[in-house]
């Protein structure tokens, strides 16, 4: 499979022995014991390397009847920092949103309420954007939890053990 559109904020595709992701600022590929980032110079993708650290880091001490394998570790840390990446993006804007309100509401004359509102068309936007780019990571991961053979395919380490699921 290839990945249709270049620009394409969200994809995640199950190959051979790997699992291609992209998800905002998040791609790379999964393998059964290792990962591959890209962009890891950036520091949104350095926390959740971080954050996939730690998280490995527990996952040693655990007993091993109750580790899980390395791609559900990966694949949980991924969904974590994206949800955090949304959460953190409406949480800027509904801020300058409110900010821009409260300048309407304020009654500081025409060309202030003007000016706001001005300000606000904007922040729609992106507001249409980020619920655009949510709708498609929910769509994308619901398709891929859908599908037998894409789920069948991630799990790789199983795939490694015992050849093909």
């Amino acid at each position: 499979r290839v990945f249709t559109q270049e620009r394409a904020l969200v994809g995640i595709i199950a190959y051979d022995n790997m699992v291609v992701y992209k998800f905002e600022h998040l791609k790379g590929m999964l393998f059964w014991d290792r990962l591959m980032v890209f962009d890891a110079h950036l520091p949104s993708v350095h926390a959740f390397i971080s954050t996939l650290q730690a998280s490995m880091r527990r996952n040693a001490l655990i007993e091993e009847r109750l580790k899980q394998p390395f791609e559900l570790v990966v694949l949980e840390c991924l969904l974590d920092e994206l949800a955090v990446h949304y959460e953190s993006s409406f949480g800027r804007l509904l801020h300058l949103i409110s900010m821009h309100q409260e300048k309407i509401i304020s009654g500081q004359g025409d060309e202030g309420r003007e000016d706001g509102l001005y300000r606000l068309l904007p922040l729609e936007n992106k507001l249409s954007s980020l619920q655009v780019r949510l709708d498609r990571a929910f769509k994308t991961l619901d398709q891929m939890l859908a599908t037998d053979e894409d789920m069948a395919a991630c799990y790789l380490t199983y795939k490694h053990q015992h050849g093909e699921p």
